[in-house]
């Protein structure tokens, strides 16, 4: 047996995934290798926070270990890196925080998919998506482009079927 030849990049130490990371969603590093960039996981309902912490735990996932050229990572770190000094200032005793911004409620479901009447919007307690989740796991998310972390169209309607509340579909 000849020996193999030696890495072409020698691994570093301080540039590695987390292999203990999960998510809110259970989900490992390697769930998120998908089109959608680390950084851009907000657009289908992750906090600030989730994605910080999706980058800080899987860089190499992320594609930051070699650099911080990609437009979109720059401006979340500078978001986060604002967000931060911001947070840190003092403010005057009494001063109110600013409320969140509304948030625009969808104008219907997307093509396909039925929405149940409000008497019967309400999750599936039995249903799991893919990864094994149960629908309160999905609470939050944009559930109609969920495609872009990894679902197959077929997936993202039966999760919309299945978990109308979570996704936000029913009418309050």
């Amino acid at each position: 047996h000849t020996p193999s030849d030696p890495p072409s990049v020698p691994p570093t130490a301080s540039c590695h995934d987390i292999g203990s990371y999960t998510g809110r969603l259970g989900m490992t590093c390697e769930h998120h290798a998908t089109p959608l960039p680390c950084e851009s996981y907000y657009q289908v309902g992750f906090s600030d926070d989730e994605v910080y912490q999706l980058i800080v735990n899987c860089p190499r996932t992320c594609g930051i270990c070699a650099s911080l050229t990609r437009p979109s990572l720059l401006q979340f770190v500078f978001k986060m890196q604002a967000s931060a000094f911001f947070d840190r200032r003092e403010e005057p005793a009494g001063t109110p925080r600013p409320t969140p911004a509304p948030t625009r409620r969808p104008s219907g479901a997307p093509t396909g998919v039925s929405v149940p009447s409000p008497r019967t919007c309400r999750d599936s307690l039995s249903y799991r998506t893919f990864m094994g989740l149960g629908c309160g796991k999905h609470r939050g998310l944009k559930c109609g482009i969920v495609t872009t972390m990894g679902f197959t169209p077929a997936q993202m309607t039966a999760l919309m079927r299945n978990c109308p509340d979570s996704c936000g579909l029913c009418d309050d």
